[in-house]
């Protein structure tokens, strides 16, 4: 999918898949349920995909769509997101992985009491 906001262009097919939560397909045909994507375009801009699975596979599916993201609003999704496909300072190169604490504290860049494990600072 591809779309343009202010200027920026947003394309699956050319940005990198950093992460994803996805349900197997049992799980979500039971309930109408939200696909996440987290992607990083060549340029460095985040973006959500949200692709929309319809409830019980009936019915058509809502569109899917694209949202821009800033760089601390990424780190949030990356982190919430179960399947990684890069690592985060890969996710993130911009980003002092070494400044960061468990507690999330001494890196302006992030929210007051965000959370960190060991997988995440890799």
């Amino acid at each position: 999918m591809r779309q343009a906001f202010n200027g920026v262009i947003y394309d699956t097919d050319t940005a990198t898949l950093t992460a994803r939560n996805e349900l197997p397909d049992t799980i979500k045909y039971l309930k109408g349920h939200r696909n996440r994507y987290l992607y990083r375009t060549p340029d460095g801009a985040y973006f959500l995909y949200l692709l929309t699975e319809s409830y019980f596979g009936v019915g058509p599916d809502p569109d899917p769509e694209i949202i821009p993201l800033t760089t601390e609003q990424a780190l949030s999704a990356y982190k919430d997101l179960d399947d990684h496909f890069v690592e985060g300072k890969v996710a993130f190169p911009d980003i002092d992985f070494s400044e960061i604490r468990e507690d999330g504290s001494d890196n302006p860049g992030l929210s007051a009491g965000a959370q960190f494990d060991e997988g995440w600072k890799a």
